[in-house]
């Protein structure tokens, strides 16, 4: 985001900021070597939550039951995976998901004070450089529709946070945590004079 669509900062939904390389080696004498090590591109689209079930693949750690969101991509890697997503997701204070095609952008309150429109719509195979808005045309209201109704069922899928084997659990929200909160003391401190 280095001055794209005048922008000087991350933390957005654009390319600039959201579309990140990811570069991965597995040691020399990995059974996975001969798949990461080779220079190979992958085209597809992968998430940062799809680095922790490659890496517990390739270290042989089992994965937590339940919580895990991201797929290994070891499979993807070595040319035998068949049914691999088709989108990913991102949140940080606005929302979107990218397909190979569009990426439909839910903007935060903030942005849309701002001027800002609820949604924006970019077709990433016509305009990469996300200059030209689509989503107040008529003609891609059905793919509005879609990634939006999408988006919604992502933004409700809560899982639970993974545990893991000797990894302790940060506390629930609302319970009280003695290691960071002093307690209170009753009655009132005089003042020193």
């Amino acid at each position: 985001m280095l001055g794209d669509l005048n922008r000087w900062f991350k933390g957005v939904m654009y390319e600039g900021s959201s579309r990140i390389p990811l570069l991965m080696k597995a040691p020399p004498s990995s059974r996975f070597a001969a798949q990461f090590n080779r220079g190979q591109v992958i085209g597809n689209i992968v998430e940062s939550i799809d680095v922790m079930p490659t890496l517990c693949e390739m270290a042989g750690v089992p994965l937590p039951s339940e919580g895990i969101q991201g797929r290994s991509m070891t499979k993807l890697v070595s040319g035998s995976e068949t049914d691999w997503k088709n989108c990913a997701f991102a949140e940080r204070n606005s929302r979107m998901i990218r397909t190979p095609q569009y990426k439909l952008i839910k903007n935060d309150s903030k942005a849309i004070r701002r001027g800002g429109s609820g949604y924006e719509l970019y077709d990433l195979t016509e305009d990469p450089q996300e200059e030209h808005d689509l989503a107040s045309d008529p003609a891609h209201a059905t793919v509005v529709k879609e990634l939006a109704a999408k988006l919604e069922a992502w933004e409700k899928d809560n899982p639970p946070v993974p545990g893991m084997a000797g990894v302790p659990l940060p506390p629930k929200a609302g319970a009280s945590d003695r290691t960071t909160k002093p307690e209170k003391k009753a009655g009132r401190r005089k003042r020193a004079q």
